[in-house]
């Protein structure tokens, strides 16, 4: 992003390991709300008009914790109307079919059983659920003007659905660059543990961690370039 506009940006992102778009749910003892009920959007209001880019993706959590291919088409309908309001360009990822499509049925126990270990989904009604929601996501981003960033097969591993390391700073060049039609990304996006461990370190607005809330001040950080750092 730093690459395709002029320094200092203000980010505002909403993120975590297995986060809902609609329902709190946790990894580890730690929960974080749903990405559409987080302060992320209050915080979008209130900022002057500016312009805006977006991104959505990483939809098929919820399809794990058992909701409905329509509940979470709502919820990204949800984020749509109130980006269109801001005047976002908005950019969406559908889900990584590519990948997921021809899993076998024991490599989706397998991911199941270690990702998500409270699932008791078959695989059969998964996938159904999954081209459900594709479909569901390419109608939205069609009505609300988003353009849709298709996966790359290249992408991915024996993980059918996270991105291999050394194919990160690709994927990100190819998803991100679409913000802009006059601009690139020149230099790829090397994946850094250390850049890594210094942002999850950082607190997001409001977080509970083994049924305990914390908040926390936001922007909760400012970059070098005086970019600002706001998580959600």
């Amino acid at each position: 992003a730093g690459q395709l506009w002029d320094p200092p940006l203000d980010v505002l992102a909403a993120f975590g390991l297995g986060r809902s778009y609609g329902s709190c749910q946790g990894v580890l003892g730690v929960g974080r709300p749903g990405i559409v009920e987080c302060g992320l959007w209050d915080a979008l209001v209130r900022r002057p008009p500016t312009p805006t880019s977006a991104l959505l993706t990483d939809v098929g959590n919820d399809l794990l914790y058992d909701e409905p291919a329509e509940r979470i088409a709502g919820w990204i309908e949800a984020c749509l109307e109130r980006l269109a309001r801001a005047g976002a360009h908005v950019l969406l990822t559908p889900l990584p079919l590519c990948s997921v499509g021809g899993i076998s049925g024991t490599k989706f126990l397998f991911f199941r059983s270690i990702l998500f270990p409270g699932c008791r989904l078959r695989r059969e009604t998964l996938l159904a659920r999954a081209n459900d929601l594709d479909r569901r996501l390419r109608d939205l981003a069609s009505r609300y003007g988003a353009e849709v960033v298709e996966h790359e097969r290249a992408w991915y591993g024996y993980d059918p659905i996270h991105i291999r390391r050394r194919r990160l700073g690709p994927a990100w060049n190819a998803i991100l660059s679409r913000w802009e039609e006059t601009k690139q990304i020149t230099e790829p996006c090397r994946p850094s543990l250390g850049r890594w461990f210094s942002l999850v370190r950082l607190a997001p607005e409001r977080w509970w961690r083994f049924g305990r809330e914390f908040r926390h001040v936001q922007p909760v950080d400012k970059l070098a370039d005086a970019t600002t750092l706001s998580f959600y």
